[in-house]
């Protein structure tokens, strides 16, 4: 049930934007934000459940991307036009998605 709702989250994450898995867990109310991780690890459908778009706090990419690596995940972000400063990190104020309001949890 709660890997459900968070996959209900990042499935609407549009192309080209991203988001963190700490507001992920905010949004749900949970204060362990690696369920996040262990829910996008078992993703079912990465067809339609885009967890390439769901990064670190920091804009950085988690070292352990389940479906290839990080350099898998930037490939992919870039790929929607998401661009990576010289550090490797997306910058959140310009790509970061906000969950509407009215998006169940």
């Amino acid at each position: 049930m709660l890997f459900q709702k968070i996959y209900n989250i990042v499935r609407f994450i549009p192309e080209g934007k991203v988001l963190t898995y700490k507001a992920i867990a905010s949004h749900l109310g949970l204060k362990d934000i690696r369920l996040i991780g262990y829910a996008l690890h078992g993703n079912p459908d990465t067809d339609n459940i885009p967890c390439h778009r769901v990064v670190k706090s920091d804009g950085s990419l988690a070292k352990g991307f389940a479906y290839g690596g990080p350099g898998i995940q930037k490939q992919l972000l870039q790929q929607e036009n998401v661009n990576f400063d010289h550090e490797g990190k997306i910058n959140l104020l310009k790509y970061l998605w906000e969950i509407p309001k009215e998006q169940s949890s």
